[in-house]
């Protein structure tokens, strides 16, 4: 049974990995579409992560703990990590976007124009400032 889908395949084995330390078994669809020709992905309904019909409610509860940031705060503590922050404003309110406003017009024009299709660009923006943030 499908659980989530993801367009990156490197978040997808991220939660591949999540779900088998949890001892579920899991398996992903059209994983290598991305790395072969990338716009094909949302033609075939991106990755799909794939679990057993019997282990999708846990697996379930384990990926709403992952998108609310509960295995972040984990790692956080345990390393003693210091979260993300603004360098402009001091926030620790940061966010995932992506560089390419519209996906179908801009996998269009670059197909037309340059053969092939790029993957959006994703970085971190605060939500307060809206400034850029990098990792570092």
């Amino acid at each position: 049974k499908t659980v989530s889908t993801f367009d990156n395949q490197l978040e997808a084995h991220i939660v591949k990995g999540l779900l088998e330390s949890e001892n579920i078994p899991v398996f992903l669809v059209g994983e290598h579409y991305a790395s072969v020709q990338w716009v094909y992905t949302f033609a075939l309904g991106h990755i799909r992560l794939q679990v057993p019909p019997s282990q999708a409610a846990r697996a379930q509860e384990i990926l709403v703990q992952y998108r609310q940031g509960q295995y972040q705060q984990n790692l956080e503590s345990e390393f003693q990590l210091a979260p993300l922050t603004c360098s402009h404003c001091g926030s620790t309110e940061i966010q995932e976007v992506s560089a390419r406003p519209s996906l179908i017009f801009g996998a269009l024009l670059e197909a037309l124009l340059f053969k092939f299709v790029l993957p959006p660009v994703k970085y971190k923006v605060c939500k307060q400032c809206k400034n850029r943030v990098d990792e570092a």
